[in-house]
């Protein structure tokens, strides 16, 4: 997920080094709160940042939407590769998910990820209960 359209790789690359956590607090038709998180394959999974975020939206009476590049394989969300590391994550990060009372939105088998070996869904949209009614027919969208 960028919030930058730079044509310039490097500036890319830096907006992404230094917002490893962009959260933006916005008022549309129902106060909602968008966070995109990257969850480092190498650091905690589900970072820490995750439950405060679901406690925040739940505590302000706020809709919550969560994009993320998880970095987690699990069959709920249909990841194909299944690496021993990433199993774990997976299984850690669906019990936050449930422990948080969050709801994945990725449905369906089109990857996320794709690096011209290998193609799989490590990219998940998280919601809350205040979001069910406002996020429908959630894909993904194959672009490119």
């Amino acid at each position: 997920m960028s919030l930058v359209s730079s044509a310039n790789v490097n500036d890319r690359l830096l907006w992404r080094t230094f917002s490893k956590y962009i959260n933006l607090v916005i008022n549309l038709i129902i106060n909602l709160v968008i966070s995109s998180m990257y969850m480092d394959r190498d650091q905690e999974c589900p970072p820490p940042l995750l439950a405060e975020i679901a406690k925040y939206g739940k505590n302000a009476n706020l809709g919550l939407v969560i994009g993320t590049d998880a970095n987690a394989h699990h069959q709920q969300w249909n990841s194909t590769i299944k690496d021993p590391k990433g199993k774990q994550r997976g299984e850690c990060l669906l019990d936050a998910i449930v422990e948080q009372d969050l709801f994945l939105c990725n449905e369906g088998t089109q990857p996320t990820f794709d690096n011209g070996r290998w193609t799989n869904i490590i990219d998940l949209t998280l919601i809350n209960s205040k979001m069910l009614d406002h996020v429908q027919k959630w894909k993904v969208k194959r672009t490119g």
